[in-house]
């Protein structure tokens, strides 16, 4: 399982975002279950200060198409649906 943003990066890049599962949301890891509307703009809004937080901390990884899940103590990725990186 990642324990920081590299070791993440680098799940995804052997194609593993089932690893994910079971990690916190964290300063450098976000989960989107479903992509940024854009045609909307409180959605814009959204990925602007996800962004912008992940800017302020030195980088950070939004996954999409991974959604979390709140358990009595801690909010944890549980689902996926699909997921993609930028190339």
């Amino acid at each position: 399982m990642p324990t920081d943003l590299k070791s993440a990066l680098a799940a995804l890049d052997a194609h593993e975002p089932l690893s994910l599962l079971g990690l916190r949301e964290t300063q450098w890891l976000d989960a989107k279950g479903g992509p940024y509307q854009l045609a909307n703009p409180r959605s814009v809004e959204e990925l602007a200060k996800d962004v912008a937080a992940f800017a302020n901390v030195g980088g950070g990884l939004i996954v999409i198409g991974i959604a979390t899940a709140l358990s009595t103590t801690k909010r944890s990725w549980t689902t996926s649906s699909r997921s993609t990186r930028p190339q």
